[in-house]
C-alpha cells in the first residue's frame, strides 16, 4: 500500500514539473515573438529621421504581392526605403525603379516600371539597354511614359525588353541601364543608372536558316540559291519546327542591312510537321502562296524552306503542302 502511495506521489510530482516547464518556455517564446513584433524597419527608421516621408505601394509595377517602400523627400525626389539605407539612392534623384529590383532572377521578356522626372524624358521616352559582363549591349527598348512627360515633376514609365536567346546558358550576370534622353548631346546633361540582374538562360542549340542574299548574289543568277545564317534556340526535341519558325521570323535588322532578304510572306504559320523515314512533311497556311508571283520567287521560297529543314540528318527529302494540298501550291 506505501508503496503504491509512493508512487502515484512521483507521477503526481513529475506531471506538476512538465506543466511548470512547458508554461516557463511557452512565456519566454511569447516575450520573444513580441520582441521581434516591436522591431522598427531599419529603412523606414532612416527615411523617417532624413525628414522623408514613406509610402507603402501594393503591387508594385503590376507584380501582385510586390510590396515596396517609397521615400519622399522635401524636394520631391524619391527613393526606394533600402536602396537609400544602402545608400544607393540619394536625395536629389530623378528616376526610381520599381520592377525589376537588384539582382533579380529574370527571363525574357523584361518588364520594367518605375517614375522619372520629366526632365528625364524626351517625346515621351528615354533609352533603356541591357548590358553583358563586356558591357556589350545584348538588348535594348525604349521606355514610354504613361502620363504627360512635360513636367519637372515624376512620370510613371513602362519598358519591355524582348531579347534574343544567347549562346551561353545558366544564370548569367547582366547590367540593365536606363539612360536619360539627352538631345542635345552635351556630356553635362548625360545621366543614367544601373541595376545589377541575373539573366535565367535555358540549355540551348545552334541552328541554320537560310535567306537569299543581294551582297552575295546581287544578279540573282540562281533563284534557289540560298545563304545560311546561325541562330541559336532553345534546346528542343522539335528542333526542325523550332528551325522553321525562326526562318518565318524573318532577317534581323542587322542582317538586312547585311544584304539578308526572305522571299516568304510574313505572317505564315506552321499548320504541321512530320518528320519519318528521311522525308520531312510540313503544311502551312494560305498565306505561304498569298500574292505570290513569278517562278523566282517561288523556287526562292521553296528552297528556302528545303535547306532549312535538309540541315538536319534525318531528312533527305521535303513535301510543302498548303492546308494540306501538294499538287496546285506555290504556282508562279
Amino acid at each position: 500500500m506505501k508503496k503504491n502511495l509512493f508512487l502515484i506521489s512521483i507521477l503526481i510530482l513529475t506531471l506538476l514539473l512538465t506543466g511548470c516547464l512547458k508554461l516557463i518556455q511557452s512565456s519566454k517564446q511569447e516575450g520573444q515573438t513580441n520582441t521581434n513584433v516591436g522591431l522598427a524597419n531599419p529603412a523606414s527608421v532612416k527615411c523617417e529621421q532624413d525628414s522623408g516621408t514613406l509610402n507603402i505601394i501594393e503591387d508594385a509595377g503590376g507584380l501582385v504581392g510586390n510590396q515596396i517602400g517609397i521615400c519622399t523627400f522635401s524636394d520631391g525626389s524619391k527613393c526606394e526605403e533600402w536602396a537609400y539605407f544602402r545608400n544607393e539612392c540619394q536625395v536629389g534623384n530623378k528616376i526610381i525603379v520599381y520592377s525589376p529590383n537588384k539582382n533579380q532572377e529574370f527571363t525574357f521578356p523584361l518588364t520594367i516600371t518605375g517614375e522619372a522626372r520629366g526632365n528625364w524624358f524626351f517625346e515621351a521616352s528615354f533609352p533603356v539597354k541591357l548590358l553583358d559582363a563586356n558591357n556589350q549591349v545584348i538588348a535594348q527598348t525604349i521606355a514610354s511614359a504613361k502620363s504627360d512627360w512635360m513636367t519637372t515633376d515624376f512620370v510613371p514609365f513602362e519598358a519591355e525588353i524582348v531579347g534574343s536567346i544567347l549562346s551561353q546558358s545558366g544564370q548569367i550576370p547582366v547590367t540593365l541601364v536606363l539612360q536619360r534622353d539627352n538631345p542635345s548631346g552635351l556630356p553635362q546633361n548625360d545621366e543614367q543608372i544601373t541595376i545589377p540582374l541575373i539573366l535565367s538562360q535555358p540549355e540551348t542549340d545552334n541552328i541554320n536558316v537560310y535567306f537569299g542574299n543581294s551582297q552575295f548574289d546581287p544578279e540573282v543568277m540562281d533563284c534557289t540559291k540560298v545563304f545560311a545564317i546561325q541562330r541559336t534556340i532553345v534546346k528542343t526535341e522539335a528542333i526542325g519546327r523550332a528551325a522553321l519558325e525562326e526562318l518565318l521570323k524573318g532577317p534581323t535588322e542587322t542582317e538586312k542591312n547585311d544584304g539578308y532578304f526572305t522571299s516568304i510572306n510574313p505572317g505564315v504559320k506552321i499548320q504541321s510537321l512530320n518528320i519519318e523515314n528521311g522525308t520531312a512533311k510540313v503544311d502551312f497556311n494560305a498565306q505561304l502562296e498569298y500574292a505570290v508571283g513569278g517562278s523566282c520567287r517561288v523556287a526562292a521560297i521553296s528552297s528556302q524552306i528545303r535547306q532549312t529543314l535538309k540541315q538536319f540528318p534525318t531528312v533527305n527529302n521535303v513535301i510543302i503542302s498548303i492546308d494540306g494540298r501538294t499538287e496546285d501550291i506555290l504556282q508562279p
